[in-house]
């Protein structure tokens, strides 16, 4: 009786392994990014004040997306000329929890690290300031034409 239950326990492990859905790799994860890839002009909008001092208060920057590739590991980077808020962006992905790190440096120099997951070719990244306690949340949304990027601030609940 032994020997016949041997052979189904050494094939249990095997069998499980094969279930198990393989992790993406961080180029496959990032994939799905491929359109923002090259040069972008755009234009911001005070998110305050009266229409006539939104429109007195726009600007136009460009950012340019590049892949970035050192041994193994590939991430996107973004720089920003003549940005109002930022200068540089970093976009990762983290496969040990399945999600995405967005470093964006602002224009003095700090670095403000959001995370956060794609669904439906919308990336929603946030994190909370310990200061305001405050959570900024920004979603992109992809397609081959347009690029989205909404900043939303709202209260915490931490």
């Amino acid at each position: 009786m032994l020997f016949r239950v041997l052979p189904l326990l050494l094939l249990l492990p095997a069998t499980l392994a094969a279930d198990a859905v393989p992790a993406r790799s961080t180029k496959e994860a990032l994939q799905g990014f491929h359109n923002l890839i090259g040069s972008w002009k755009g234009t911001g909008t005070p998110s305050s004040g009266t229409r006539e001092e939104r429109d007195r208060g726009f600007w136009v920057e460009t950012v340019r997306w590049q892949w970035q590739f050192k041994g193994k590991d590939t991430w996107l980077s973004a720089d920003i000329e003549k940005g109002k808020h930022f200068s540089h962006f970093e976009l990762r992905f983290q496969p040990k929890t399945d999600d995405f790190t967005l470093v964006a440096t602002t224009i003095d120099e700090q670095s403000l690290t959001f995370t956060g997951t794609l669904a439906k070719n919308r990336l929603t990244v946030d994190r909370i300031d310990p200061k305001t306690i405050r959570r900024t949340a920004w979603s992109f949304r992809c397609s081959t034409r347009t690029v989205i990027c909404t900043p939303r601030r709202r209260e915490s609940r931490a």
